[in-house]
């Protein structure tokens, strides 16, 4: 869950640092996580292979698309 919320926290504060597209989200910093089936598939790719669980998806889900906004603008 720690490595969750550092991930959540990026997301909010720097949105500029991340590349989302219909598969991946990627940070600058060479985090890649897969995305391209729905959050019932959330996982980190890279550095590391890494699910979550439920609920940490759902959050990932919800933070992802709010970045995907404010990438759009």
């Amino acid at each position: 869950m720690k490595g969750l919320n550092v991930i959540l926290h990026s997301l909010a504060t720097e949105p500029e640092a991340w590349s989302v597209d219909k598969y991946w989200a990627k940070h600058a910093s060479g985090l890649t996580i897969w995305i391209g089936n729905g959050f019932f598939s959330y996982h980190i790719e890279k550095p590391f292979y890494k699910e979550f669980g439920l609920f940490e998806r759902i959050k990932l889900y919800q933070a992802i698309k709010k970045t995907m906004a404010q990438n759009m603008r």
